[in-house]
């Protein structure tokens, strides 16, 4: 992995990304890069591998609490 970070245009300054973990298909990761400072953290869950009815609801509710 690190053969493709350093290969990164000098003029990037910060960097933010989700990524999916092969071996863990329900599992995303976060990918945060500031100059020389990187770090790679666990991001949750995938929403795809709840149920549909879950996802309706739960995009639902969180449009009910952003009003």
């Amino acid at each position: 992995m690190v053969e493709w970070l350093e290969g990164w245009p000098s003029g990037i300054v910060r960097k933010k990304e989700c990524f999916w973990v092969a071996l863990r298909n329900d599992v995303s990761g976060m990918l945060s890069q500031a100059r020389t400072s990187l770090s790679i953290q666990d991001a949750g869950e995938w929403m795809v591998i709840f149920p549909e009815q879950e996802r309706i609801q739960f995009f639902d509710e969180r449009e009910l609490a952003e009003r």
